[in-house]
């Protein structure tokens, strides 16, 4: 049996806006449940308030809800054929190569 991964939400109002949006949900989202939970979440953080910014007055998502397997969003898409085919990638957007999986998140995204 094959447990489905955990997902995360996005955070924050969903009026705003202002919309950021991560890659992919890290180790540190999917355990305390929301985007930008972790040390890069701080530093992003900090960016905004050095902006007059804060991140609770942005609404925030990943595009992709759960986490990438080794954490490295690079492996789900390429600028370059070469690389594609060493990865598999088919499908093409504007120019990039994408993983299939991806295709469900980026049209949410686009909605």
């Amino acid at each position: 049996m094959t447990l489905p991964l955990p997902t995360i939400r996005g955070r924050g109002p969903t009026t705003s806006p202002i919309v950021i949006l991560t890659d992919a949900a890290t180790a540190d989202d999917i355990w305390k449940g929301y985007p930008l939970a972790g040390a890069y979440g701080d530093f992003f953080a900090k960016l905004l308030h050095e902006a007059g910014l804060t991140l609770t007055e942005c609404y925030v998502t990943p595009v992709v809800k759960s986490r990438i397997p080794g954490d490295n969003p690079r492996s789900l898409f390429t600028q370059t054929k070469s690389t594609a085919q060493k990865l598999g990638l088919t499908e093409v957007i504007h120019g990039t190569y994408v993983h299939p999986s991806l295709l469900p998140a980026i049209a949410s995204v686009q909605e």
